[in-house]
């Protein structure tokens, strides 16, 4: 509950022990100005509860259980927390954090590397490309400065610099402006002819899969026979008619994907959500869940084996047995 709680907004109060809450650092760049490094998070512990009610309620609406009896949880698991501390001197929440006691009642808490670690958000430093100056037609690399130390007058040596780049080789940067503006036209035209060349192999595969659906339709009705009920050698053709069918059953499967995934619906209520994905495992199925925070909303459904099963008759049965507005996630197919 805590980590959950923390990871959708940002901050946890337990009453009687404190309050967990990510602080935001902004970019900033390496001492030697080669570096940048984006914004990240880093959780503290503060023993002071600033909204512990948020958390209860959130606890209530998780069990589905009343906020007195969801207090007496919290109350219960915060109090085990100080016991801890008390006679071991130190204490942990799983995948979250460890509480040590430092000098008697100072209480210091170190954060675990895992889910609630988004130092940099998972990206790493961005390296720098040092200043790069023209002298006599060749180019010089100089490093950015580690302090203002070395620069007196910043605004001094910008002038100077511009003054010896102007005088020195002027057709030298014109030649290389013409040169970057040629270059980005040229990436252009490449962005557009690989859009074009995958619009072209989207079709090519939608022309492919429309022409295994005609070819499905064709074996499925074939070797029934006339409408006299003219047809000889019956035997044979159902014989041919079960191996046509065998082949475009085998077909059917190894082109769709290995694991399909239908939507149910989207709560947001958490106890509809959990009701739902209740529902699912009890009939069997592998219940999907994916939280949208903009709409407060959690989408459910299930996943199988889309070997298995033919995927629009099946549909039909999910929409008859269990929800009938349910739709396919994956793959990105529509079923009337």
């Amino acid at each position: 509950m805590i980590l959950d709680h923390l990871l959708q907004y940002g901050n946890t109060s337990i009453s009687g022990l404190g309050t967990l809450f990510y602080n935001h650092h902004s970019a900033y760049l390496s001492d030697d100005k080669l570096q940048i490094f984006p914004p990240s998070n880093t959780l503290i512990f503060k023993d002071s509860n600033e909204n512990s009610d948020h958390f209860i309620s959130y606890v209530a609406n998780r069990f589905d259980i009343k906020p007195k009896k969801a207090l007496e949880k919290v109350d219960k698991y915060s109090q085990h927390i100080i016991d801890k501390l008390i006679n071991y001197g130190e204490a942990e929440i799983p995948s979250v954090g460890q509480f040590t006691r430092v000098n008697g009642d100072d209480i210091r808490f170190l954060q675990y590397q895992g889910v609630v670690n988004s130092s940099f958000f998972g990206l790493p430093p961005v390296n720098l490309k040092p200043i790069q100056f023209f002298k006599d037609g060749d180019m010089i690399n100089a490093a950015m400065s580690v302090s203002t130390e070395s620069i007196p007058n910043r605004s001094v040596a910008a002038t100077t610099i511009a003054t010896k780049s102007a005088s020195s080789n002027p057709s030298s940067d014109n030649y290389n402006y013409d040169e970057s503006r040629w270059f980005k036209v040229l990436l252009w035209i490449f962005c557009i002819l690989l859009l074009c060349a995958l619009f072209y192999k989207g079709c090519e595969v939608d022309k492919k899969n429309q022409a295994n659906l005609a070819s499905v339709s064709y074996v499925d009705n074939g070797g029934i026979g006339d409408a006299n009920g003219e047809n000889e050698n019956t035997e044979s053709d159902s014989s041919n008619t079960g191996d046509k069918a065998a082949i475009v059953d085998t077909i059917t499967k190894k082109n769709n994907p290995t694991e399909c995934v239908i939507i149910l619906g989207a709560y947001q209520s958490a106890r509809n959500a959990m009701k739902m994905s209740t529902k699912i495992s009890q009939l069997g199925y592998t219940p999907y869940e994916e939280y949208f925070d903009t709409m407060n909303v959690t989408r459910i459904g299930f996943k199988f084996d889309c070997r298995e099963k033919d995927l629009y008759d099946f549909m039909h049965e999910v929409r008859k047995e269990i929800v009938q507005d349910a739709w396919y996630l994956v793959p990105r197919i529509t079923v009337k």
